[in-house]
């Protein structure tokens, strides 16, 4: 009976050294397969882990991880929030005046981290109090929707919004690549509540659905910001501390805000970097702003309808996400064969009629959920200020070219340019996330990975 449990016990240990054996075996092939896809992962994995934390940070983010999760969640939300407030707002303000009076100019607000090329000037904003400050006059913006006169209510969003991208860029610039991973997280996953909260609001974005909802979201703004700021010192250790230029002769000098790693080869190419990242906020504008516009893109005249928004449009959040689950296999993602699905998609879905363009959309939405902690990893790696200004500035551009297709009657040339050629638009806003995603450098890929 004793040599019979031995018997077993001794099989029990082979089968699990075995099952240990293989896995170990199945680690090493697919560390093999990311060597030969990126044969310069380990050396930006150890420029990562190279930036040593503080004990006192590191205490920070394992002990307090919810909350500074939760308050960059609430930040992502109302960046997107304002982000797909401020274009239509702008655009389309001609209709109040029925009129072109000048107003347009200032969807420039977007592009309002130049600023940030000065060091003196990104030194106060992305310290204790000037984060904060700027995270008040954030959340004051959304009030602009209790003001009845047009014109002032778009000088505030353009004010809230040029607030909100200094707000990101220096978020996104943080001392810590660990409090950066986190933010780039937040605004992945609050990007997805955004899309959520739209469906319980109508579509309409909830902020401005109503005199209530508006108050509400502000109200939550302050209580985020008392946790945030004055409650302990959890911002004040995580973020920089104001220092004044100390003149030595005629040249002034500045503590850095970033590590040194950030000045290795792991660092992208700003200017590509920042093509693919405006492209990529266009497209999520355009395309995934809302749930139900894949089912409205794919619709036709009768019999080739699109599956109804309500409830198929669930189906698009839900590849979403799964793309987003994709950078676990980062392998794929930053394989350039990985491209060709998202082109074949988005030519699908703009050139197929029902259920078939309905396919190409879910297709779409698996590529660009892949792509977006990807390409936001990519902007805390590099300049974040440059690469924002670029990213607006090609954002613009292309919401300029969606009005002029659209309202082409009513805008210059419209009629004999840009009548209808949204496929123009479609292939070069996809080019666009290919230069970002597929030339500039793709060595954050495993250091996201191991964030899920």
């Amino acid at each position: 009976m004793d040599d019979t449990n031995n018997t077993s016990l001794h099989s029990r240990k082979n089968v699990k050294n075995a099952e240990k054996l293989t896995a170990k075996t199945e680690d090493d092939e697919v560390n093999n397969i990311k060597d030969k896809m990126d044969p310069d992962r380990k050396k930006y994995e150890n420029d990562v882990d190279s930036q040593k934390l503080p004990a006192n940070i590191k205490l920070i983010i394992e002990k307090k991880f919810f909350r500074l999760f939760m308050w960059e969640m609430y930040f992502g939300y109302i960046f997107w929030t304002i982000f797909f407030g401020i274009g239509p707002m702008v655009m389309f303000f001609p209709m109040v005046k029925l009129a072109i009076d000048g107003y347009e100019i200032l969807i420039l607000s977007l592009a309002s981290p130049i600023i940030m090329g000065s060091t003196f000037i990104s030194t106060i904003i992305e310290n204790r109090t000037g984060k904060m400050i700027i995270r008040l006059l954030v959340i004051s913006s959304l009030l602009s929707f209790q003001i009845e006169e047009p014109v002032l209510r778009l000088l505030l969003l353009s004010f809230g919004t040029c607030v909100t991208m200094l707000d990101l860029c220096s978020s996104l610039n943080s001392k810590y690549y660990c409090y950066r991973s986190i933010v780039v997280w937040a605004l992945t996953y609050s990007f997805f509540f955004f899309l959520s909260a739209r469906v319980c609001f109508s579509s309409l974005i909830p902020a401005w659905s109503g005199v209530i909802a508006n108050l509400v979201h502000f109200l939550i703004g302050l209580v985020v910001l008392f946790d945030q700021f004055i409650r302990d010192s959890t911002m004040t250790q995580l973020l920089t501390s104001l220092e004044y230029p100390i003149f030595s002769g005629n040249n002034p000098t500045i503590k850095p805000l970033r590590v040194s790693s950030h000045d290795t080869p792991s660092q992208p190419n700003w200017l590509l970097t920042g093509i693919g990242f405006g492209c990529l906020l266009f497209n999520l504008h355009w395309v995934f702003g809302e749930l139900s516009v894949v089912s409205r893109w794919a619709s036709h005249t009768f019999p080739n309808q699109a599956p109804d928004p309500i409830p198929y449009s669930l189906l698009v959040w839900v590849f979403l996400f799964c793309g987003v689950l994709l950078i676990k296999r980062p392998y794929i993602v930053t394989n350039r064969w990985w491209a060709s699905v998202g082109f074949i998609s988005y030519f699908v879905l703009y050139f197929g009629r029902g259920l078939f363009s309905f396919v190409g959309g879910l297709g779409l939405a698996v590529f660009i959920g892949s792509i977006i902690p990807l390409l936001f990893d990519k902007v805390t790696r590099g300049s974040s200020a440059r690469i924002i200004v670029v990213a607006s500035l090609i954002y613009i551009l292309q919401v300029v070219y969606a009005v002029w297709t659209s309202a082409y009657n009513f805008v210059p040339f419209g009629g004999t340019l840009t009548r209808e050629t949204s496929y123009v638009l479609v292939f070069f806003n996809f080019l666009g996330i290919y230069l970002g995603v597929f030339t500039a450098s793709v060595f954050c890929s495993s250091t996201i990975e191991s964030v899920i």
